[in-house]
């Protein structure tokens, strides 16, 4: 279960707020919770610290009975050391407020400035800190193995065969595992997406998208294809996450893959 722990006394920024998260969730099935905090009446810090599950709190510097980052001290105080938080505030001038390093904040966004879009970024980010442990685990003759989702670039298969192939910045990995029994291993993590019947690959780990050629540039150098059949769903995607300039998580661009691997062309679906 993922926890968003929405501080935030304005309700024209509590609804960015919500409207960032679900972009971030998307069409995953990601467990997740939303727990608003207007006042500071609404919570207790032991109720907080007993809620299962990872936790992204979205602290308002602005809110009018206590400030966000008293917010996080509390919060930090009480033990918690695991949690990620974001502050957001209207006073550019607390970005280089020393008191944030000393509580780990892991983002200021200012409200005049692209909050979208640097909040959704600072999601994506304190997400795969939280996740960093998880792993797709599976077993071969010589032993067991546990790859760390966010190593992963992409799952793949060839053509003519079922198995499936994890690959990783560092190295290709062959399962005994379908691509469609890791897509269910990985659904409930919005960072994967299917791009084509033989790929599915880790938004956050994509450079370019080409979708002339139907191309992915992957930041391994790698390129996984894009089909007719998922090119709206990946389309959408890209454009729901509202990146800046055009970039993606991994400073992707939408520009031509293909020089990157000339002998590529057309997909066919």
């Amino acid at each position: 279960m993922l926890n968003f722990i929405v501080y935030e006394h304005s309700q024209k920024y509590q609804d960015k707020y919500f409207s960032v998260i679900d972009r971030f969730i998307g069409k995953s099935k990601l467990a997740y919770h939303i727990i608003e905090l207007s006042h500071e009446k609404d919570y207790t810090v032991d109720s907080l610290k007993a809620i299962p599950g990872y936790k992204i709190y979205i602290l308002s510097a602005e809110s009018p009975e206590k400030s966000g980052l008293d917010f996080a001290k509390e919060i930090r105080d009480s033990g918690d050391w695991d949690s990620q938080m974001i502050l957001v505030s209207e006073h550019e001038d607390l970005r280089n407020y020393d008191y944030q390093r000393k509580i780990l904040m892991l983002a200021f966004i200012n409200k005049f400035f692209d909050l979208e879009v640097m909040l959704l970024e600072a999601i994506q980010i304190a997400h795969n800190i939280l996740t960093r442990r998880q792993c797709i685990q599976f077993s071969k003759k010589n032993g067991i193995y546990r790859i760390p989702l966010s190593e992963i670039s992409q799952f793949k298969k060839e053509e003519e065969e079922s198995r499936c192939y994890i690959e990783t910045k560092d190295g290709l990995y062959i399962t005994d595992k379908t691509l469609t029994q890791m897509e269910k291993d990985v659904q409930e993590d919005p960072r994967f997406i299917r791009t084509h019947r033989n790929h599915i690959v880790n938004a956050y780990n994509i450079r370019t998208v080409d979708f002339e050629n139907n191309l992915i540039q992957l930041d391994n150098n790698n390129i996984a294809e894009i089909s007719k059949n998922y090119k709206k769903s990946l389309k959408e995607f890209i454009s729901k996450e509202k990146y800046a300039n055009g970039t993606l998580q991994s400073h992707a661009t939408l520009e031509t893959c293909k020089e990157k691997n000339p002998e590529k062309k057309k997909v066919k679906n």
